[in-house]
């Protein structure tokens, strides 16, 4: 499964106390003796404010190279690696560390960390709240309500603790990134907008807030604009590979294949061969599906990028797989991704479990709909929009593409009116993606027996 590169919030309420400690140049509650761990604490937590993730990863393992007892690092690698075997070997390690020799401050957060990796939300909570008695009013309890609210979408207590952090600190630009998001999530997409342009005021020099910006305008169909702020953000930093990802996918959002050759070129030169030929391997996978040709992708010289797809991009993989009537091929995909779905819930450091339970309930409902067993399929995609939100390029477009696919199978049902308003629905949002599909038939009846 391709992770999505966001970090839980809760990471954020971590950073923000770790940060506040090392902003406050109150070294000596650091527990180690090495100048050199605290700078590389340091450079890492700046990195993963700006949603440096590779960069802050760097930095916290260098911290451990100067001091492999140092406790923090290991705490804060624990949300910017995502190959669960280390996330598991990280919490070993913690769940050794003598935690009468660290500070109180430290012994905050390896006991939050670990409280929430058992799941134990009373305690996390506790802890949260003991270290508010000693810093009242202190914003990063404001992240903590926050994040609190966001896990639970309750979006108005959300961004109003959000709002509340960003006049204690202006600067604390993950929030403004937050509020961006929250009305994204809403379908409130000006409000959306507004956000992501104060965030560009508040962060100037960083990369992030013209790659979300960029989401956002790619989901409502403004591509020529969103090529601007994916540019944007690469110009300020050509290394922020998620960009080229966003970008390639805003071509084939739009249905113009073309430029996606300069993209992967460029992205080639800054970022790793592995993230370079799944663009690669994608855009051939949508390609084909554009153009119909439904068997491209199982020849026997493309089974290196089938076999990547399958693993890092399923929901294309199952878009060409029924579309060419390889049903069983495409219960295979949905079988492999429901034992992922059951890791994950099983992992209380993976961040997208409901986007992966949208994802798995609208490939069920397109491959029962491709299979004409039209009342299980809509049942499946009904389900799937009420788990998906306007969430940047991958969730926010899967629940356009599911919304038309629930609007062309109740017009197959007779249920005109009801397709009538679905289809009303996602033109309001993105008038061309909305035409493009159904001028070339939704994937259910494209793949209808």
């Amino acid at each position: 499964m391709k992770k999505i590169l966001v970090l839980t919030l809760v990471v954020l309420v971590l950073v923000g106390i770790a940060y506040a400690m090392v902003s406050r140049g109150d070294r000596r509650e650091w527990t180690t003796d090495s100048q050199e761990a605290r700078a590389e604490l340091e450079r890492g937590l700046e990195a993963l404010r700006k949603f440096y993730h590779k960069e802050s990863s760097k930095h916290f393992k260098a911290a451990l190279e100067h001091d492999p007892d140092f406790a923090v690092p290991k705490v804060l690698l624990l949300y910017t690696v995502w190959e669960r075997e280390d996330r598991e070997q990280l919490l070993a390690e913690l769940r050794e560390v003598d935690l009468a020799r660290l500070t109180e401050r430290e012994r905050v957060l390896v006991g939050f960390t670990l409280a929430k990796a058992d799941r134990d939300t009373e305690k996390a909570d506790l802890l949260i709240q003991k270290y508010l008695e000693v810093e009242p009013g202190d914003p990063y309890a404001l992240m903590t309500c926050s994040t609190e609210a966001w896990e639970k979408r309750d979006w108005e207590r959300a961004e109003r603790h959000y709002r509340k952090l960003l006049e204690k600190d202006p600067n604390w630009v993950n929030a403004q990134n937050r509020l961006g998001y929250i009305a994204m999530a809403q379908g409130k997409f000006k409000e959306a907008e507004e956000a992501f342009l104060k965030y560009h005021y508040v962060a100037p020099d960083q990369a992030n807030p013209h790659d979300s910006m960029g989401e956002l305008l790619t989901l409502l169909g403004r591509y020529a604009e969103a090529r601007a702020a994916f540019e944007k953000a690469l110009e300020i930093d050509p290394g922020f590979c998620v960009s080229y990802y966003h970008l390639a996918d805003m071509f084939i959002m739009s249905g113009d294949f073309e430029p996606i050759g300069t993209v992967i070129a460029r992205a080639a030169q800054h970022c790793s061969a592995d993230r370079v030929e799944l663009i690669e391997c994608r855009a051939g996978f949508w390609r084909d599906f554009h153009t119909g040709d439904y068997q491209a992708p199982f020849t026997e010289e493309r089974e290196a990028c089938r076999n990547l797809v399958r693993k890092e991009s399923p929901y294309i993989f199952h878009l060409v797989a029924i579309s060419g009537g390889r049903f069983e091929e495409a219960i295979q995909v949905e079988d492999g991704l429901r034992a992922h779905l059951e890791e994950f819930e099983s992992d209380a450091f993976e961040p997208n479990v409901d986007g992966t339970k949208g994802l798995l309930l609208h490939m069920e409902g397109a491959r029962l709909a491709a299979q004409g067993k039209l009342e299980e399929a809509q049942a499946k995609l009904l389900q799937a929009d009420d788990h998906l939100l306007y969430w940047g390029n991958s969730q926010g477009i899967l629940k356009l593409y599911n919304l038309l696919n629930l609007a062309a199978l109740m017009r197959r049902t007779g249920d005109q009116r009801a397709s009538d308003a679905i289809y009303q629905k996602v033109h309001s949002v993105n008038a061309h993606f909305a035409e493009m599909v159904t001028g070339e038939a939704a994937e259910v009846e494209r793949a209808a027996p």
